[in-house]
């Protein structure tokens, strides 16, 4: 996958990753800064995955 877009927001980073030619669509992650479930320790975590339409270049 080829790094297409990034954001970065406050408390957010997305970004879209490119696949290959065969695919219909592209992903689009969205990472959080959020605490751990037993130590509580605040780390960047995936915090959602899309399918979002492919655009041609």
């Amino acid at each position: 996958m080829i790094l297409k877009n990034l954001e970065i927001e406050k408390d957010k980073i997305r970004f879209t990753n490119h696949t290959v030619e065969e695919a219909k669509q592209d992903y689009q992650f969205v990472l959080a800064k959020a605490p751990r479930r037993y130590d509580r320790e605040e780390k960047w975590r995936i915090d959602e995955i899309k399918l979002v339409e492919k655009v041609s270049h």
